[in-house]
C-alpha cells in the first residue's frame, strides 16, 4: 500500500508540475481533471475553480463550438484514436482569446462517451506572430502592386514621349526641307505669283505626302 500511495504521490507531483497543460475529458464535453499549468494557462489560480467554470466545453471554452465537435470527430474516425496539433481559439477566465493546440488520444470507451487525455500548448504568440507576418505580406503585395501600376504608367508616358520627340523631330526635318525649298527655288520677282506657289506646291507634295492637299 505504501509503494502505490508513493507512485500516486510521484504521478500526482509530475501531473502538477509538468511545464505543459494537461487535461481529461469526455467527449459529452465535460473537464474531469486538469493540472496547475493548465489552469494557470485558462488564467485561473486554483485547479477547483477551472472545473467549476467551464461546465460546458463546447460553449464555455472553445470560442467556436463547432470547432469541439471538429476535434471529436477526428478522434472518432482516426485508427489510433488520437489526434495531434489540433488547434482552437479558446476563452479564457477573463473572457480574452488565446490560440491552444492539442495532443490527444482517447484512453477510456464507455456506453454513451469516450474520455480523452490531451496534451495543450499556448501556442498565442506564434499565432499572433503568423499574423503579423501575414499582413506584412499583404501590405508587401498591395505596395508591389501599386510599384507595378506606377511602372507601367511610367512606360506608358515614356512611350508618348518618345512618339512626341519622333513627330517633333519629323516636324523639325521638315521644316528644313521647305527653307531649303525656298531658298533653291528660282528668284520669284522673274516668275508670277501663279507659277510660284505651283512650284512650292509640286515640292511641298514630295516632302508631306500625306498631306491633304
Amino acid at each position: 500500500k505504501e509503494k502505490i500511495k508513493e507512485k500516486e504521490n510521484k504521478y500526482k507531483n509530475l501531473f502538477n508540475s509538468a511545464p505543459i497543460g494537461i487535461v481529461r475529458t469526455t467527449s459529452k464535453g465535460k473537464a474531469v481533471k486538469i493540472n496547475k499549468k493548465m489552469a494557470e494557462i485558462l488564467g485561473f489560480e486554483s485547479i477547483e475553480e477551472v472545473l467549476k467554470h467551464y461546465t460546458d466545453l463546447f460553449s464555455d471554452l472553445f470560442v467556436n463550438p463547432e470547432r469541439r465537435k471538429e476535434f471529436i470527430r477526428i478522434l472518432k474516425e482516426n485508427e489510433n484514436d488520437e489526434v495531434k496539433d489540433f488547434d482552437y481559439q479558446a476563452i479564457k477566465k477573463d473572457g480574452s482569446h488565446i490560440w491552444l493546440s492539442m495532443n490527444a488520444k482517447i484512453t477510456n470507451y464507455y456506453q454513451k462517451f469516450f474520455v480523452i487525455d490531451a496534451f495543450v500548448f499556448d501556442i498565442t504568440a506564434r499565432k499572433n506572430r503568423e499574423a503579423k507576418i501575414r499582413e506584412q505580406k499583404e501590405e508587401l503585395s498591395a505596395s508591389n502592386q501599386q510599384l507595378n501600376a506606377y511602372n507601367q504608367e511610367l512606360v506608358a508616358m515614356n512611350e508618348e514621349l518618345e512618339q512626341s520627340f519622333e513627330e517633333i523631330n519629323l516636324l523639325n526635318q521638315r521644316f528644313v526641307k521647305m527653307i531649303e525649298l525656298v531658298s533653291n527655288m528660282k528668284d520669284k520677282t522673274l516668275i508670277s505669283e501663279k507659277e510660284f506657289f505651283a512650284d512650292l506646291l509640286e515640292s511641298a507634295v514630295e516632302i508631306i505626302p500625306e498631306a491633304d492637299y
